[in-house]
């Protein structure tokens, strides 16, 4: 997953709100440059290109490992980039170059638990199938998601975090919840292009709407660790009925 090169970085990030304290400058020599002044001993570089040749994406795979188990941990406040490159293990150096900030690190970490469903497959290109099918398929999916090992933690970390670090909310949205929009939403133009919805629907109001549908039975009681007292079934079919109806 990880080229070497660092994941974009937050929407709307800036340099006060991408690095938190804690953090080392976004300058991957800077580390090494305050090590200098304070007379403190230099990271060993062999040893991390010794072991980039043996796994070249092995110090990325390491470094998210650890940055999600710390931020699992301690929380993202609570998460200095020198503790997830301590917990890596990595220098500094490398940890800076795989990803300049703590924003772009645990951006790079979302993107990773998300790509369960975001990488899954599309939904059709054609109206062959029948919508009530698809759309069911799609929310078992989401549900099968949202049960893998840490996804409900990460949202509940990012719903904790997120007003005092909304670099958190800005790469939920980018990895996860505008791919998952934007998927809907076309499957839904294809279906009103092909004639199977109302002519003058609103697809992406549709899609968002049909999300909140399934969110409210489905998704927050795994949230808030509540019974869930729906099948998939019923409330994919209420929910596209409400679309029927516009």
């Amino acid at each position: 997953m990880n080229s070497g090169k660092p994941p974009p970085a937050p929407l709307g990030a800036t340099a006060s709100s991408a690095t938190q304290p804690g953090d080392a400058p976004q300058d991957a020599a800077a580390p090494q440059a305050g090590a200098q002044k304070a007379g403190a001993q230099q990271p060993d570089a062999s040893g991390d290109a010794k072991l980039a040749a043996r796994d070249p994406r092995g110090a990325g795979r390491r470094i998210r490992a650890a940055a999600r188990r710390l931020f699992l941990e301690r929380g993202y406040g609570n998460t200095s980039m020198d503790a997830v490159a301590a917990a890596a293990p990595a220098s500094k150096r490398t940890l800076y170059q795989h990803y300049p900030s703590k924003a772009e690190l645990f951006g790079a970490v979302i993107a990773e638990v998300w790509a369960h469903f975001i990488g899954g497959p599309d939904l059709p290109d054609t109206a062959e199938e029948d919508p009530r099918f698809v759309l069911r398929e799609f929310v078992a999916r989401m549900c099968v998601h949202w049960d893998q090992p840490d996804v409900i933690p990460i949202l509940r970390l990012i719903i904790a975090e997120a007003p005092r670090f909304p670099e958190l909310s800005e790469a939920f949205a980018r990895t996860g919840k505008e791919p998952t929009l934007r998927k809907l939403t076309a499957y839904l133009e294809m279906l009103r292009d092909a004639g199977k919805l109302p002519a003058g629907l609103d697809t992406s109001l549709a899609a968002a709407q049909f999300l909140g549908a399934i969110k409210e039975p489905l998704f927050w009681p795994r949230v808030l660790a509540s019974p869930i007292r729906f099948s998939i079934e019923a409330v994919t079919d209420r929910a596209i009925a409400e679309i029927l109806r516009n």
